[in-house]
């Protein structure tokens, strides 16, 4: 697994159409990793996963992966291989313990 002490955040995808521009990034916090999304088109959404420490191992489950692969990795290949999805979706529908924030609006 990736120490928390290097590299921090990760592109998992960005998608720019018609209807506006949509970021999905990951970010090593605390040895925990939060995912935040970023909707701006018609109107504006924000949101974000935070999946603790001990959590972490449990991603690669969730995503395909075997113990030890590291989760950057995994998000992004899945955001890849899933069209730009929301891996936060994923990872509650798998059962991964998580926090979770929005916002809309301006």
């Amino acid at each position: 697994m990736t120490d928390s002490t290097e590299a921090t955040t990760v592109l998992l995808t960005q998608q720019n159409d018609a209807r506006g521009l949509r970021t999905i990034e990951a970010a090593w916090r605390d040895g925990g990793i939060d995912i935040q999304g970023q909707d701006l088109g018609r109107g504006e959404y924000e949101w974000a996963w935070s999946v603790q420490r001990v959590d972490v191992p449990s991603i690669a489950g969730a995503l395909g992966g075997r113990e030890g692969d590291d989760p950057m990795r995994l998000l992004k290949a899945w955001c890849r291989a899933n069209r730009g999805a929301d891996p936060g979706v994923r990872l509650r529908e798998a059962g991964v313990p998580m926090a979770f924030w929005s916002r809309s609006g301006d």
